[in-house]
This record gives structure tokens, C-alpha cells and sequence, in this order.
């Protein structure tokens, strides 16, 4: 009874604190961005949620993304959001990093299908809330790094990796199946590189995230998809990160080698 007493009146650090804070303004603000972006669809009698095949892969992700991730966190950290109002260690504790980014990864899908009524700036909101978490994690963690700049690379390598996924958009090209097809896998594969990532700064070690497979399938995939539709739109934001991602991957694994020859 004490021991429980004592738990209740500890409080956790004010990293942890608004590590977990935005989290919860991450799924917050997703969340609602999506569900008004499906209510506002369904009200409008133009916009047919399973018209066609783009339509019906977009809205059937939405929905799957959404309530999979909702129920996977609830289920798993459901305290997330009772600790957006207190410190307390009982409520905190409770709460798995590994699980919030493994639900934050599942959410994100949602994020990378453009729907009818997609509000940008908010969904921008949401994830700045997570790249913030990040930055407040690395600089907590740089203290314990052998490598604080190698540290602070691989996160703005991961920062530049997340803005080079690309949202899934409707195209009229010539083989437009084709390339929504590419669009659907893309997006998928680096969504989950991305939260493999993710984990790492949170729960493992983030010193080094410059892998070869991730910055290859990014660039390999990400080219197809500007090049199929370069005729008809070039996707600057994607084709700016991905050249960012590039840039930061080389300094990142030259700045490791500089490190290991002067060992």
C-alpha cells in the first residue's frame, strides 16, 4: 500500500512528460484530420467513397489505418491520453514507447492516402508534434552517446527520410493503375522503414540510422514514382526530401568512417 502511495505521489521528468504529450497531440490531430475528412466525403453526394478503384483503396486504408491503430493503442498504452493531465509515475509507466511507435507507424498509412477534403497544414501539425518527441528524445539521449553528432545526424536523416514519403495521389497518366499501384507499395515499405526507425530512437540505440537498404529503397522507389509522372506533375516536396535524404545519408556514413579511422 505504501509502495502504491509513493508511486502515486512520484512525478516522471518533464521529457517524459512532453515525449508522451506529443504523442497524444500526434494521434489527436491525425485522428480528427482523417475522420473529417471522411465525414466531409461522405456528405458530399460528388465524392463516391468506393467509385472507383483509387477511391475504394484510399477510403478502405483510411478506415483500417485508423481503427487499427486507435484499438492497438488503446489496448496497449490507453494511458496516453490520461497523461496528457498529469505527471503521475503510476499513469506513465504504464505507457510503452515500443507500442506508441509501433501505433504511430500504423496510423501514419492514413496519412499517406490523399482523400477528399485532406486538410495538409493539420496533418503537417500532427506530424511536427512527432518530429518535436523526437528532437526532445535525442537531446535527452545525447548526454549517454559516445557519438552526439553522428546522434543528431542519423535524426535529421530520419527527418528528411519521413518528409520523402510519398502521399498516394491520383493520377491520369497512361498507366495510371500501374502507378497508384507503385504509389500504395512505396508508401507502405517506407512507412514501415520509417517506424522501424522510429523505434530505434525511443527504445534502442539512434546513433546510427544510416542503412544502406533503407536509402536505397527510398531512392529506387520514390525515383519510379516521379518519373512515371513527371509528364504530367513533378512531386517537388517528395523529389526536395529525397535529395535532402541523400545528402544527409552520405555526411552520415562519411562522419562514421571519419569517427572509426580515428579510433
Amino acid at each position: 500500500m505504501k509502495e502504491s502511495k509513493a508511486m502515486e505521489d512520484q512525478k516522471i521528468s518533464m521529457s517524459v512528460y512532453f515525449i508522451h504529450l506529443l504523442f497524444a497531440v500526434y494521434f489527436i490531430v491525425l485522428t480528427a484530420e482523417r475522420i473529417q475528412s471522411i465525414v466531409r466525403s461522405v456528405r458530399d453526394p460528388a465524392v463516391l467513397l468506393f467509385g472507383d478503384g483509387f477511391n475504394r483503396y484510399v477510403y478502405l486504408v483510411t478506415f483500417l489505418s485508423l481503427a487499427v491503430s486507435l484499438i492497438y493503442l488503446t489496448v496497449t498504452s490507453g494511458n496516453l491520453f490520461t497523461g496528457v493531465f498529469t505527471r503521475s509515475a503510476r499513469v506513465h509507466k504504464s505507457i510503452r514507447m515500443e507500442r506508441l511507435c509501433i501505433a504511430a507507424g500504423l496510423i501514419l498509412v492514413s496519412g499517406m492516402v490523399h482523400t477528399e477534403y485532406t486538410v495538409a497544414p493539420i496533418q503537417f501539425g500532427a506530424y511536427g508534434a512527432l518530429i518535436v518527441a523526437i528532437i526532445i528524445q535525442t537531446a535527452f539521449t545525447q548526454q549517454q552517446s559516445d557519438k552526439p553528432v553522428l546522434l543528431w545526424l542519423s535524426v535529421a536523416f530520419l527527418t528528411a527520410f519521413s518528409m520523402a514519403i510519398p502521399v498516394m495521389y491520383r493520377s491520369d497518366i497512361a498507366n495510371a493503375a500501374l502507378f497508384h499501384v507503385a504509389e500504395a507499395i512505396t508508401a507502405l515499405v517506407l512507412v514501415a522503414m520509417f517506424t522501424r526507425m522510429l523505434y530505434k530512437v525511443f527504445c534502442k540505440d539512434a546513433t546510427n540510422l544510416f542503412y544502406f537498404v533503407s536509402m536505397l529503397t527510398a531512392l529506387v522507389l520514390d525515383t519510379v514514382l516521379i518519373v512515371m509522372r513527371s509528364r504530367e506533375e513533378i512531386n517537388w516536396f517528395v523529389l526536395v526530401s529525397l535529395i535532402a535524404t541523400c545528402v544527409l545519408f552520405l555526411i552520415g556514413r562519411l562522419w562514421d568512417r571519419l569517427l572509426s579511422r580515428n579510433r
